[in-house]
């Protein structure tokens, strides 16, 4: 469901040029190309990383996400991930990552661990954010809620009241991992 295209709208105004952003559980694509887009159209070099385990779609997904990235023309933009987020989060450095948006498996054990595993992935005053804050309340949110300091965390409603989490990554922010 993406319900958040002014979030995206903001991050890309946000992102410096020569950016590398990330979307985690992208689905067909739709939300992850509309950012890339707005980066285009910004005049910004970036890199856009998918990552997605096609768990709900399997190669179906997979072909229809493809022709989604190919009928965009921004191909040379985008590398697509086909694993498992918690898999995936190896395949990076720390502080490689200016944005990831986080909207994979939307339970709790799994959020925590995927919070725990990209936060040190995100450059210091990176955005990390991600779906499902409200829908997912006792799983999603606790998690957000667990391990991000309420001093650091901005809730943002949707358009479908999904919500949104925030969070800048200051060298200061520790997470909240002793829960």
């Amino acid at each position: 469901m993406f319900d958040f295209s002014q979030f995206y709208n903001e991050v890309a105004e946000l992102m410096p040029n020569n950016c590398r952003v990330m979307e985690i559980g992208v689905a067909d694509g739709d939300s992850a190309l509309y950012l890339a887009h707005n980066l285009y159209k910004l005049g910004k070099v970036f890199k856009m990383y998918m990552v997605e385990n096609m768990d709900y779609g399997g190669f179906f997904q997979m072909k229809t996400l493809y022709e989604n990235i190919i009928q965009s023309g921004l191909g040379e933009y985008i590398e697509v991930i086909p694993k498992d987020s918690l898999e995936a989060v190896k395949d990076f450095n720390d502080q490689f990552l200016d944005f990831v948006f986080l909207d994979s498996s939307h339970l709790y054990e799994p959020t925590k661990k995927e919070i725990v595993g990209w936060f040190e992935k995100i450059k210091h005053n990176g955005i990390f954010a991600g779906h499902d804050y409200f829908e997912y309340r006792n799983d999603v949110g606790k998690a957000v809620d667990e391990l991000i300091p309420a001093s650091a965390l901005t809730v943002h409603n949707t358009n479908n009241g999904y919500g949104l989490w925030e969070v800048i990554r200051t060298n200061d922010l520790k997470l909240n991992t002793n829960v």
